[in-house]
């Protein structure tokens, strides 16, 4: 039976086919770029298209009406003329960041994915950004609706450092009036 078997299978041969290579090389590795630290500060990422801005006031002739616009877009709208720190100030953070801190996790995770801002940062590396003493907010949580369950991030402006300064107390309300409006 297996002579049976042996004739009735094909004979498979195959071509000596001469492949040429190469052997790999060892290679060392390479370190990614570092960014610059200073240059850090000065990055900022907006959907807005700060031409595009500045070509349609100009042609609705709104340009006069809204002159700090495309350069607020560009480059950070200002809240007023903080003075020159001579220390730091760095608050902790609010009792409510205590009780659910991986809310506060994940929101500013959020925020550096979707490239609102920078970090997280070391303070070394911050003071390295800023080249001066600088000052922080606190981060707290508030119930968006009292009893729903959801909360929203806060970082007020209000917390004092040992000398009664803070960041709203230094903002002229009368220089830099805060008016809300819809886009509406």
């Amino acid at each position: 039976m297996s002579g049976t078997l042996a004739q009735c299978s094909p004979q498979v041969t195959m071509a000596c086919t001469p492949t040429p290579y190469v052997v790999t090389r060892s290679m060392v590795p390479t370190f990614a770029p570092e960014t610059s630290l200073k240059s850090i500060l000065y990055t900022h990422t907006t959907p807005y298209v700060p031409s595009t801005w500045l070509d349609t006031l100009f042609t609705s002739n709104l340009l006069t009406s809204f002159p700090n616009l495309v350069h607020d877009i560009t480059y950070g709208s200002p809240i007023g003329n903080l003075p020159a720190l001579s220390k730091c100030f760095l608050p902790p953070k609010l009792s409510s960041a205590n009780t659910l801190p991986y809310i506060i996790d994940q929101e500013l995770l959020d925020e550096v994915s979707a490239w609102h801002m920078s970090g997280p940062f070391t303070l070394e590396q911050a003071s390295i950004i800023f080249g001066a003493p600088f000052c922080s907010s606190p981060m707290g949580l508030v119930k968006k609706v009292p009893g729903d369950g959801q909360w929203r991030m806060i970082r007020p402006l209000l917390k004092q450092d040992n000398e009664g300064q803070s960041t709203n107390g230094w903002v002229d309300s009368d220089e830099f009036p805060a008016i809300y409006f819809t886009a509406s």
